[in-house]
């Protein structure tokens, strides 16, 4: 998992806890001024944990396996036409199109520089970050220890990741102290004995939504979409599903990324206000919607049967079904055949890429939500490349969003993590990294 890798790997760029960027492995970048280049320079004498040198070559290669056709983020690289090694530490990307958030593609975990001789990733992973694997025990534990060649040490010298699938036991583990660091789910944060750990909660880089098919005629008119936002109870839907943990939002837009709007509760919680709108609408007791929940996900089942009973008290019928995720995703995402669903979904470091499932004609607007004056601005928002300018955009999408709601958005899920009370320095970044570098005893 990325959690491990980003331990034993390291990429050109780094996110900071804000999603900010800054040099990793490079020592400095440069964006040509048309933006269709990018230059690194690398740190010189760095080296791998095989210690072979990593230099502009050793990254070029490891780019160029990412790229490849069968490699499962090559999408993510096809706008990189090619990769030149100007000098031992100096490289360029060149690009077919500007993308003004391309500094990001070089920070992801997946980015990871590899040894280009490395011939089972899986197993024997060498990479060039502050701790090289030990040992691998499948089911069991990784052992991990510091690596005095990194360009970033950490304070603690070994590392071992136990295997253990039982929260139970792990917060038993936890507490009697044989255990340093766990994440738990959030039905657990009630079991807690604060005495004995340190509470940790951070905002996950995602949201959790009830998406609305606008190409139903009656989810058409923002009318009715405000009815349904009215008649909803978003705090008792996080206390019954979620134990309370998560952060209520008000558009497609997570609280831990720059940028974001606090807009919860544009729309309050008034089912008198719903069956005004209706009536006035003259379409009280008249609708009735199909809500296609996700079997594998039992808290997106419980919310959508929370939010179907809220709904039913203010005059909608909704016919529930509960299908197999490999039948919501065929029928309810790709073939867009559903009024109502229950779904969340994972953010990346730039907010276009949770956006631009509101584009009229992409093929991930599953909404069926259409408006030009929304796709004018998500074309803006990709091209513009001054930071201060395109967050004033980004803030103005999350209150068209929050005012045109093609969407209930419920909220973004909490992490938490227990440390032992000696236990200082974890942070959480709004991607799949853990840097244990971070961390240090007391």
């Amino acid at each position: 998992t990325f959690e491990i890798t980003s331990i034993i790997y390291d990429t050109l760029m780094e996110v900071e806890e804000d999603g900010s960027l800054i040099p990793g492995i490079a020592d400095s970048y440069e964006i040509s001024e048309d933006g269709l280049i990018v230059s690194f320079k690398i740190k010189e004498g760095l080296r791998f944990h095989n210690d072979k040198p990593l230099d502009a070559s050793a990254v070029k290669e490891s780019f160029l396996r990412l790229m490849e056709e069968e490699s499962p983020r090559a999408k993510d690289y096809a706008i990189i036409e090619s990769i030149n090694v100007i000098s031992d530490y100096e490289l360029e990307f060149n690009l077919s199109e500007v993308n003004s958030e391309i500094l990001n593609q070089f920070a992801y975990p997946w980015s990871a520089i590899v040894e280009a001789s490395s011939d089972n990733l899986r197993s024997k992973p060498v990479g060039s970050g502050a701790y090289k694997l030990v040992e691998w025990i499948p089911q069991q534990h990784i052992a991990l220890e510091a690596f005095d060649g990194s360009h970033r040490d950490g304070s603690i010298k070994e590392v071992k990741i136990l295997m253990i699938p039982d929260a139970s036991a792990q917060i038993n583990s936890i507490e009697k102290g044989d255990l340093d660091l766990i994440e738990i789910p959030a039905d657990s944060l009630e079991k807690i004995n604060e005495e004995k750990v340190d509470i940790l909660r951070f905002p996950r880089n995602g949201i959790q939504l009830m998406a609305m098919n606008s190409a139903n005629p009656y989810l058409e008119k923002k009318e009715v979409r405000q009815a349904i936002a009215h008649a909803i109870n978003i705090p008792d839907i996080q206390a019954a599903v979620w134990n309370g943990v998560g952060i209520q939002i008000g558009s497609h837009y997570p609280p831990g990324v720059r940028g974001y709007i606090d807009l919860a509760g544009t729309y309050e919680y008034n089912p008198e206000k719903s069956v005004e709108i209706l009536k006035e609408e003259g379409l009280h007791g008249k609708i009735e919607l199909r809500m296609m929940l996700p079997k594998s996900y039992p808290e997106y089942v419980a919310a959508g049967q929370i939010i179907a009973n809220q709904l039913e008290q203010v005059g909608f019928t909704i016919d529930q079904e509960i299908i197999e995720w490999a039948s919501w995703l065929s029928d309810v995402y790709n073939g867009r055949d559903y009024d109502l669903t229950i779904v969340g979904h994972t953010g990346r470091l730039e907010p276009y890429a949770l956006l631009a499932k509101y584009i009229s004609t992409g093929s991930e607007n599953y909404f069926n939500y259409k408006n030009p004056q929304l796709d004018q601005m998500l074309a803006e928002v990709k091209e513009e490349r001054d930071l201060d300018k395109k967050y004033e955009i980004y803030g103005e999408i999350q209150e068209l969003l929050a005012e045109e709601i093609p969407a209930i958005y419920i909220q973004t899920p909490e992490k938490i993590i227990l440390t032992s009370k000696n236990l200082k320095g974890y942070k959480e970044y709004p991607v799949i990294v853990t840097n244990i570098r971070d961390l240090y005893f007391e």
